[in-house]
């Protein structure tokens, strides 16, 4: 009675263990060949990566092609990341310019709200840090 219980729990735990092996693989092998699905569960755009891998598979290209594609892509990505950079120190510069005009019109009371909403997360001594440099 007490090895047949024993083969039992033996066999439920290593159908358990072999599920959890099968869901990581299968998790590493999906991640690896969908970029974009790493790229929305993560939430970091990646764009270059993914425009030129979908570019060559989908197309067939012959070396030359392959070449000359990942060159453009390489060339408008630095332009892009340039832009977005110049374009994340603009929006913090206007959010700070905003929350300081807002101020001015609340009282004392009314400002510490405001500091409460916009900081709750982060907390009262969390200054905004500067746009990540890229």
């Amino acid at each position: 009675m007490k090895k047949e219980k024993i083969i039992a729990i033996s066999i439920i735990i290593l159908i358990f263990i072999s599920g959890i092996v099968a869901g990581f693989s299968g998790s590493i092998f999906y991640f690896r060949n969908n970029p974009e699905a790493m790229r929305i569960l993560w939430k970091k755009p990646q764009t270059d990566d993914i425009l030129q891998k979908r570019i060559l598979n989908l197309l067939n290209l012959n070396s030359t092609q392959e070449e000359k594609i990942t060159e453009i892509t390489e060339k408008y990505d630095k332009i892009i990341k340039e832009k977005e950079k110049a374009l994340r120190k603009e929006v913090f510069t206007e959010l700070t310019n905003m929350y300081s005009e807002l101020k001015t019109i609340l009282n004392t009371e009314q400002q510490k709200k405001l500091e409460e909403i916009i900081f709750s997360r982060r907390g009262k001594d969390y200054i905004p840090p500067p746009p990540p440099e890229r």
